[in-house]
């Protein structure tokens, strides 16, 4: 299979407030009012634990189909913590990124746990999302 092109586009919309388009979707993006926005929309950051929890959930169904896994129920908790003084341009001693992110995966299935733990290690190394966090990707950012 060749590679896929994925391509999103975010406008300002105002204050911190931004529209984020792909495909068919919108959505809203902002901070909430604790870090300067007006809390429309989740911040980039929760988009981040969004977009690795629904890759977890979407690997771990086509994984489970592979093994032949029933999944009765799943359920992805994931907590990142951040400092956001870097973020805010106060503080440049610790990153601007998440420290740390914790994924509890709750699955309800007949299987063993060996056998979901299994399952699990195989979706780790297939979620493309978890790749993009984990391993360095080039980000190319030019002016226009």
């Amino acid at each position: 299979m060749k590679d896929v092109v994925f391509e999103a586009n975010v406008e300002l919309k105002e204050g911190l407030t931004f529209e984020a388009k792909t495909r068919n979707f919108s959505l809203l993006i902002d901070e909430p009012e604790n870090l300067g926005g007006k809390d429309k929309g989740p911040n980039p950051v929760e988009y981040l634990l969004f977009a690795l929890g629904g890759c977890f959930g979407i690997v771990t169904q086509f994984v489970a189909k592979e093994m032949n896994i029933k999944i009765e129920s799943l359920k992805i908790n994931l907590k990142g913590e951040l400092n956001p003084m870097r973020f805010m341009g106060k503080n440049f001693s610790e990153r601007a990124g998440y420290k740390n992110i914790d994924v509890l995966i709750d699955i309800k299935s007949n299987e063993s746990r060996e056998r979901l733990e299994e399952l699990i290690k195989k979706v780790e190394e297939r979620c493309p999302v978890s790749d993009n966090i984990r391993n360095p990707t080039p980000v190319n950012i030019s002016l226009k």
